[in-house]
């Protein structure tokens, strides 16, 4: 990697290119296109995974370089940092991590939204859209590498690829086959639901991804449609009367 000067916060002049229809990058519809909103809230959305080809390899380059990686692990601090081998996050002091990454394990930055202000705003657009809490992580894996071990999370997990190749396996249980094996490259991006268990593993080349973890008050919530909204709101104004009736002494 080539040594950059040190700056504490990155901002990208992100410039739309053509290929995306949509007014801005941080919208759901753009992160998941060219699959529409419909089918992937329809068909995969608290269901199961899906991995959704890039338009190009560009697609989310503008977010995070290897460049810009090495720049913010001068200014990090250690609570920011994880080492994976297989296993279980390791904490610890940021020189001893920043080494068993080197010595091969996965680096992990959490909640790197916090230090990147175009992830943030990412995170920022998403939540509003989906009415959702939102925070973003980084995976730095060396090539042949694995990063956690075979696990699931509490939170949707949306994996965007920047660099490099990362071959993916996604199960319901611990013991069950995989449903769905596949292979990221950069501009490629893969949906897996809540409580889904999985594992990765880096091809032949060092890979870099960004884990966007989505998450609700209730852990059934999710995005409601308008045509669903419709139907309750009358309800929830009916219910909602007749509490204050009540209130009143009129019933």
């Amino acid at each position: 990697m080539a040594t950059i000067s040190s700056n504490k916060r990155f901002s990208f002049d992100w410039q739309q290119p053509s290929y995306f229809p949509f007014k801005s990058f941080e919208h759901l519809e753009t992160l998941i296109y060219p699959l529409s909103v419909k089918e992937f809230l329809g068909k995969y959305w608290k269901k199961k995974a899906v991995m959704i080809p890039g338009v190009t390899s560009k697609k989310f380059e503008k977010l995070l370089s290897w460049e810009q990686l090495q720049n913010l692990l001068l200014e990090c601090s250690d609570d920011h940092l994880r080492c994976f081998d297989n296993s279980a996050p390791i904490v610890g002091e940021k020189a001893d991590l920043l080494e068993q990454w080197h010595q091969g394990q996965t680096l992990h930055i959490e909640r790197i939204e916090k230090l990147v202000p175009a992830l943030e705003e990412v995170c920022r657009q998403i939540a509003g859209e989906l009415k959702a809490s939102t925070k973003m992580y980084a995976f730095c894996s060396h090539p042949n590498h694995p990063g956690a071990h075979l696990h699931y999370d509490r939170f949707d997990v949306v994996v965007l690829q920047l660099q490099g190749h990362k071959k993916w396996q996604v199960q319901l249980t611990p013991t069950k086959k995989p449903y769905l094996e596949c292979t990221l490259s950069p501009g490629d991006l893969l949906y897996i639901p809540r409580g889904h268990w999985h594992f990765a593993v880096a091809s032949q080349e060092q890979s870099l991804h960004l884990t966007l973890g989505i998450s609700f008050k209730n852990f059934n919530d999710g995005p409601i449609e308008p045509s669903i909204l419709s139907t309750i709101r009358p309800k929830i104004q009916n219910k909602l009367a007749k509490l204050n009736l009540s209130a009143l002494g009129l019933r």
